[in-house]
């Protein structure tokens, strides 16, 4: 971030924002957060960024050395919604705390749009009208508009409200934040999609053909919050439709649905890097994609090539050879000039690029070790900020 390259470490930014009271804290924790990340932006290799030239433009650990200097230089430039997507992946392969305030500061906004939600469930309109106001908004891609019409076709708008819904509800349990002062609501949110049919629209064959990862996710997210298993069905579902014998029939957007859906059996499995999974579960994806690899690698985007290999690492297989061919052609895609992989058409938008990023630096970096987390409330870095009083009385 230029101007702003600090040699600060976390442990010395936590100490600071010790000294805010705890009131001031209540009332502005969300700037202050914000303000925090400006401050650590520089992070930890702040002083060396951009000076060391050492390593190969060829070597994975060179390139992801890239990706993750540029992310984190630039991390709290970037929208809530990916500072949180990209800070928390990497506390996961590190458990390291200075990437606990940007995921603070996602989950601060998480929560405000989650009590928004719950605090109108007993609301037909307001359902209906988010639902409405979402589908006009957020579907305008060609992918968008054709999951538009079929939520349309099948009566299903309001699905848009409760799949926000159940994502708000895992994102905050999975951050520890689903007790204490949110226990109400989060009970009344479980308990308002214990009562929604998502069965119904989840084993729809129009929704796995094209709405496959997210419906994946939601499948997950069921299963993760004790509400239904919809899993084996799912899965059953999707090998019907994406027969390995009909990809050749496959067009564009669907042969991207189906790998997309084929590694987020393996990522949601896996709690989405908290976790590593059994290959023998997975084994008939992994045989797939290994047999398939080289069609893999000419037809998908970098996003998928990424998540490809890393399918392999989260069953423990990081030497297999389908990682350092997706390692290989991962790099291909780095652009040096701005320091990250960008679309492939036109500059790249740090938020817009960030998931592409994200995935890649994971495939790209070695970690023999995942945690689950963060657990906010318990993390004893942020402790002063929910039980104690704001001050910092050590040494």
């Amino acid at each position: 971030m230029a101007g702003l390259k600090v040699p600060l470490t976390s442990a010395k930014a936590s100490a600071y924002f010790r000294t805010v009271p705890r009131t001031f804290l209540s009332k502005w924790r969300v700037a202050i957060v914000f303000c925090a990340g400006i401050l650590i932006s520089g992070l930890n290799h702040a002083v060396a960024d951009g000076k060391d030239s050492s390593g190969s433009k060829q070597d994975p650990k060179f390139v992801a050395k890239k990706i993750l200097n540029k992310y984190e230089d630039n991390l709290f430039r970037l929208r809530p919604k990916y500072q949180g997507h990209f800070a928390i992946r990497m506390w996961r392969i590190t458990s390291d705390s200075r990437y606990l305030y940007p995921a603070l500061f996602h989950y601060l906004v998480l929560k405000e749009q989650f009590k928004r939600q719950v605090s109108h469930l007993d609301s037909p309109e307001y359902i209906r009208n988010f639902s409405e106001q979402m589908l006009a908004e957020k579907f305008k891609t060609a992918k968008g508009k054709i999951r538009r019409r079929i939520l349309e076709q099948k009566q299903h708008q309001e699905f848009v409200f409760h799949k926000k819904l159940l994502e708000l509800s895992y994102y905050i349990h999975c951050l520890g934040m689903s007790s204490g002062d949110l226990l109400p609501q989060f009970e009344q949110a479980k308990e308002f999609l214990s009562r929604v049919n998502f069965e119904e629209v989840l084993l729809d064959s129009q929704i796995v053909r094209m709405y496959t990862p997210q419906a994946v996710n939601y499948v997950y997210y069921l299963k993760f919050l004790g509400l239904i298993d919809l899993e084996e069905k799912f899965i059953a579902l999707f090998r019907e439709i994406f027969r390995p014998e009909a990809d050749i029939k496959l067009d564009k957007i669907e042969y991207e649905n189906m790998l997309y859906g084929l590694t987020h059996f393996i990522i949601a499995g896996s709690g989405y890097y908290q976790n590593y999974v059994s290959p023998e579960k997975y084994g008939w994806i992994l045989e797939y994609l290994n047999k398939h690899i080289d069609e893999i690698l000419a037809r998908s985007k970098p996003d998928v090539v990424a998540e490809v290999g890393l399918c392999f690492k989260l069953c423990g297989q990081k030497n297999h050879r389908v990682v350092a061919l997706s390692q290989k052609k991962t790099v291909e895609a780095f652009d040096p000039k701005q320091g990250l992989i960008p679309p492939k058409k036109g500059k790249a938008s740090l938020n817009k690029s960030e998931h592409r990023n994200a995935v890649a630096y994971l495939l790209l970096t070695d970690f023999d070790r995942l945690y689950p987390g963060p657990n906010l409330k318990d993390s004893p870095e942020l402790e002063y900020l929910f039980e104690g009083t704001g001050d910092d009385n050590s040494d």
